[in-house]
């Protein structure tokens, strides 16, 4: 990163897990350790804003479903790392967009 600002560009991706915002019952230190991380992703968004360096993390959800094979390879395609790492994504920073195939039952 310290070279990042210097070059006014440039893309951090952390992939975490959806775990940071909807904690398992059953995993719940796993959980706390998530929002640890996703808070550090957004601090160092924090740091960059006004350059042209940003710092996301993609919140990928279960993947140990029905149908895995057929949700990794469509993700492939549409791979959201691949898009916040872009140029496209100058305008995304601090985001943690979520990678979860529907699974997760909240809205926010």
């Amino acid at each position: 990163m310290p070279g990042m600002p210097k070059r006014n560009w440039g893309r951090i991706v952390f992939i975490f897990s959806e775990s940071a915002l909807n904690i398992p019952t059953e995993m719940i230190r796993y959980g706390v350790t998530e929002i640890a991380r996703l808070g550090v992703s957004r601090g160092l968004a924090e740091l960059t804003r006004g350059t042209s360096v940003t710092v996301n993390a993609v919140l990928p959800g279960p993947t140990t479903s029905e149908g895995v094979e057929t949700f990794v390879k469509d993700l492939a395609k549409q791979n959201m790392v691949v898009y916040v790492s872009s140029k496209e994504a100058s305008a995304t920073n601090g985001a943690a967009p979520r990678v979860e195939g529907g699974i997760v039952r909240t809205i926010a």
